[in-house]
């Protein structure tokens, strides 16, 4: 069996992130400038141009995120497990609360000559941001099983700007995306630690069915043609190829070199 890594509640990457996030929502809903900070962000594609953000954005698909759990499987497949789990807490998190408040995306609110949109011009169920939700759903999972600073400063970090993109290409207020990242990161920390209590997913015959649930994700990302970004569509595509071939070789290494049992060393 590959378990997850026990973590502790003192190490500060558990609930820091977390204080980060409220802080920083309490800060834009007492400043009330929402709107003025959305605005900031969404003119930095001027400088950087669209294609960017938008392969930024496209980290917060859920299939992405599957793709890139994918190509644990077999080395880690724990993480395979604690992402299931997290998903959906994360599930509940973004869609709960977009049922409940069902607010307007900026779109719909304000003028078209102050936007810039990149992508689909969404207008309904704005808050919490979902793709959001999911990369720091993801970020966390990752952080909790490698403890490396390097590592760990990567993940947030690509987190963070996935997170922003969702203002840059206009469809998420800042309150949105610190709400996503708040909820996101407490759904990728519970999941990590219901994975180490509810061990199913690390266990043979869980494997092997998370690795063929995630399988077919990544095999989806490959094959769809309509991609909601097309700038990234090569991208996607080769983001799946890259982790069904990490995926598979590390179940064929698993299957061939270790007991089904046996624990994987920490990386």
């Amino acid at each position: 069996m590959n378990s997850p890594q026990l973590f502790s509640l003192r190490d500060p990457w558990v609930y820091t992130p977390l204080l980060m996030s409220l802080m920083l929502f309490s800060f834009i809903i007492l400043s009330g400038n929402n709107t003025t900070y959305f605005l900031a962000l969404n003119s930095l594609s001027r400088y950087t141009g669209d294609a960017l953000w938008a392969h930024f954005t496209v980290l917060g698909d859920a299939v992405v995120a599957m793709a890139v759990l994918l190509a644990f499987a077999g080395r880690k497949p724990a993480l395979l497990w604690s992402g299931i789990l997290a998903a959906l807490l994360a599930t509940a998190w973004a869609q709960g609360l977009k049922d409940h408040f069902d607010l307007l995306r900026p779109p719909a609110v304000l003028p078209a000559e102050l936007l810039h949109i990149i992508g689909p011009a969404l207008q309904k169920h704005s808050f919490p941001s979902g793709h959001t939700t999911t990369i720091f759903a993801l970020a966390a999972v990752l952080c909790m099983q490698f403890h490396s600073l390097g590592w760990r400063g990567l993940f947030i970090l690509i987190a963070v700007l996935a997170g922003i993109s969702r203002a840059v290409v206009g469809v998420h207020w800042p309150l949105d995306i610190l709400a996503g990242a708040f909820g996101g990161w407490l759904s990728g920390v519970l999941g990590f630690a219901l994975a180490t209590i509810f061990p199913w997913g690390t266990r043979k015959h869980g494997e092997r069915i998370l690795a063929a649930l995630f399988m077919t994700g990544a095999l989806y990302l490959a094959l769809r043609s309509d991609p909601v970004y097309v700038q990234t569509q090569v991208f996607q595509i080769t983001l799946a190829v890259l982790s069904i071939s990490l995926g598979g070789w590390g179940l064929w290494r698993q299957r061939n070199t270790q007991p089904a049992n046996a624990p994987t060393p920490e990386i």
